[in-house]
């Protein structure tokens, strides 16, 4: 599977533990933020061929005569950085091939079909195969019976293995990816991505990040208000909203057969993607409607949100801004395998088929993916549909052994409620405690139930002048509270075929039950809104403060003198949100050591005070006091206040007959404060480069041309006259006498 690219964070891959599958326990796979990837119960349901070889060795053992019966299983757990290998391998010692595979070691077999891959290469000639093992001294590693007829001859170490017994090991593998990896290209993906096939100790690894789920349950929430209808009408939002993750994970099963002078090893493998995607439409209404100049500031109006989940198509995901790649055809629960099948088989020292993960026989983008409504206030379970491999082509089949991959998941869900943010916009919250600005938290626990809040205009947050403004909740950071369950599941199919190697050997089916690939569980999550997608409903655009212009003034500066060369400055009427407020002490006046309350600060080098101001702890007023050197002198500052979210303006004062003259004079004072061109100077000891006269910069340096932006060129020694309107350009230089 194609795995989305994400930043790269160092990884040191390492053996961290080993030992039997019971010292497993609960190991995660991954843990991050909510999500928890375990092995499940892999002893009981991941190693369902060893379990019913196992119960052929007892009944085999019981009649006698068809195994030995010192046959035992062995069980290996190896904890790497990057992954869990999970091993059992079962022992034991055939003494009759024909009777122990046709009556005991049984299941279903692989089965061909028009989908299924052919390898058209036949088998080679047996005989030079046997020749040529018994000359390489091959024969004296197996079962006394089988060396001794090989110290004969080729004919006579034939008949011996055509006998059907000897030394067996059938092992099961399972492995996981203990890495979580955020998926991209989901829908696309017609490759299979994995990483390395063998762990190395000490191998430094670029693993990309891993995914997250953002956001944490909130621990109060308003139950809401009645909402009522008011005789001006009544504002109403519609806004179609995206919560969801995306995320990634590997696995592999093998299954070993190996008699020492054969060798057969079949493996199916996948990168899982995982989606779940909740859409959703958020319903406002705020009444009432306008609210007029007549009525009095902090009057009281109320906002309703209710929320619907719905089975959204393509067109949804397109409108909400889910880029084209990442819309998997509309499916709420994306969920796909880029899966690949191996095989590898050795005849008598000799190789006939020798593909793994690195280099598939097959490989396939295998789509689970569904559609449904999620629940809200309730709980859904969605079995997919079996994946087959005569339907997704997922198998291969040659002379000496065919093998198919078999998936499908079941995907429970569970949704507590949606979550939200609530925070007033030129508004106050309003509730028999009084009026606060803070952000309120609200939970949508059913279909179309409202949910409603009372709020009250803030007549402070308008600017001077202004004749209206509007107001309303913003609705954010939206989050899909629930419990998810993910389970993959999948199977070998799988035969060997030794009856082709000698008539007289029996098939082996080593098909497996269906097993957990990995359970996922998804510990009350918050899922947040989808990347791209807009997680805020503004339900203030259509509501409608109009206000007396009379009744605002802007930020004003008062101020005294006693007589004496000091003067007292007071700055009124600051508003109600969180900004700063600067003012500029003038030319031949200094700040009174103590004068200055509050939170403000002095720098001296600047000339100016700087008030950082916070919603919840606005003064009144702030006070200051300068002295003039000359007791004559008048001050005359400058000051700007500037609220979050807001242009700066000019602190007012009676010199000016308008907000906009003060705005003029703030402005001026600003832009004289910037450093002229004649002021501009290279200052480097004998430096030629820069020379300013007559309002005029000439710089002097060496051009050089690129066509690539890597190899440069020297074209010539220039001088360019840059006049104080010249617009934005780029250069680059190389400074005269330099290399």
């Amino acid at each position: 599977m194609t795995l989305g690219h994400a930043e790269s964070v160092p990884f040191t891959n390492e053996l961290l533990r080993t030992g039997t599958l019971e010292t497993l326990g609960n190991t995660p796979i991954y843990t991050n933020s909510g999500i928890v990837f375990t092995v499940g119960a892999l002893d009981d349901l991941g190693f369902n061929l060893t379990d019913r070889l196992q119960s052929a060795l007892q009944g085999a053992v019981a009649k006698g005569g068809i195994i030995k019966d010192n046959w035992y299983t062995e069980t290996s757990f190896e904890e790497w950085g990057d992954r869990l290998i999970l091993e059992k391998s079962t022992h034991f010692y055939m003494l009759d091939g024909t009777r122990f595979n046709t009556e005991y070691f049984v299941g279903e077999a692989f089965e061909t079909d028009p989908a299924v891959t052919v390898d058209p290469s036949e088998l080679p000639d047996i005989m030079p195969l046997v020749q040529a093992f018994i000359d390489a001294g091959g024969h004296l590693s197996l079962y006394p019976e089988a060396s001794l007829a090989g110290s004969i001859g080729a004919t006579e170490l034939a008949n011996e293995l055509q006998m059907d017994r000897g030394p067996v090991t059938i092992t099961e593998t399972i492995e996981f990816s203990r890495v979580l990896f955020p998926l991209e290209q989901l829908n696309v993906a017609k490759t299979i991505d994995i990483l390395e096939s063998d762990p190395v100790d000490g191998a430094v690894m670029e693993l990309p990040k891993p995914a997250a789920l953002p956001g944490e349950k909130h621990t109060n929430y308003e139950s809401g208000e009645t909402f009522e209808e008011q005789p001006s009408g009544v504002a109403t939002y519609s806004q179609e909203m995206l919560n969801g993750f995306t995320i990634g994970n590997e696995w592999s099963k093998s299954i070993t057969y190996d008699r020492s002078w054969f060798y057969a090893k079949a493996i199916a493998f996948a990168g899982f993607g995982l989606g779940v995607r909740i859409p959703w439409t958020a319903e406002v209404e705020v009444s009432p409607k306008i609210i007029y100049e007549t009525e009095p500031d902090r009057t009281e109006y109320d906002a309703a949100i209710s929320a619907a989940t719905l089975d959204a198509d393509i067109d949804f995901y397109r409108r909400v801004g889910v880029p084209a790649g990442k819309r998997f055809d509309g499916k709420e629960l994306p969920l796909q395998a880029g899966a690949g099948i191996g095989l590898k088989v050795k005849v008598l020292n000799t190789w006939y088929l020798d593909r793994w993960k690195d280099n598939p026989l097959v490989g396939r983008s295998v789509n689970m993916s569904e559609h449904f409504k999620p629940p809200l206030g309730n709980s859904l379970t969605i079995p997919t549909p079996l994946q087959l491999y005569e339907n997704t082509g997922l198998a291969y089949l040659t002379e000496i052994a065919g093998v198919g991959g078999d998936f499908s998941a079941v995907f429970a869900v569970n949704g507590d409620a949606i979550e939200l943010d609530v925070k007033p916009h030129n508004s106050w919250n309003y509730s028999a405690s009084g009026y606060s600005s803070g952000a309120r938290n609200i939970r949508l626990t059913n279909e179309n139930s409202p949910v409603s809040l009372s709020f009250a205009v803030n007549d402070s947050s308008a600017g001077a002048n202004q004749s209206a403004y509007n107001f309303g909740p913003i609705y954010d950071e939206a989050s899909y509270q629930t419990s998810l369950d993910i389970t993959p599941e999948a199977r070998i199919r799988g035969t060997i075929y030794l009856s082709n190697l000698w008539s007289a050997l029996s098939d082996i089916n080593i098909t497996s039950a269906w097993h957990s690939l990995f359970t996922a569980t998804f510990d009350l999550p918050s899922l947040g809104p989808h990347d791209g997608t807009n997680p805020k409903v503004r339900a203030v655009d259509s509501n409608e403060r109009r206000l007396n212009p009379a009744l605002k003034t802007p930020a004003e500066r008062v101020f005294a003198t006693d007589g004496y060369g000091i003067w007292n400055f007071r700055i009124i009427n600051l508003g109600s949100k969180s900004g700063q407020v600067v003012e500029y002490i003038p030319e031949g006046f200094e700040l009174v050591a103590g004068s200055l309350e509050g939170l403000g600060e002095y720098n001296a080098s600047e000339r100016t005070i700087v008030w950082d101001l916070k919603e919840d702890a606005l003064p009144e007023e702030l006070v200051y006091k300068v002295s003039a050197v000359d007791l004559t002198a008048i001050p005359e500052p400058n000051g700007s206040i500037q609220v979050d979210g807001e242009a700066k303006t000019a602190v007012n004062d009676t010199r000016f007959a308008s907000l906009s003259e003060a705005e003029a004079e703030l402005n001026q004072f600003e832009l004289a404060k910037r450093p002229t061109l004649d002021a501009v100077r290279d200052l480097r000891s004998g430096s030629e480069l820069l020379d300013v006269s007559n309002g005029t910069a000439s710089l002097r340096f060496k051009v050089q041309q690129s066509e690539n932006m890597q190899e440069w060129q020297d074209v010539e020694e220039t001088v360019l006259d840059l006049p104080a309107d010249t617009p934005v350009k780029f250069y680059r230089y190389v400074p005269v006498g330099n290399p």
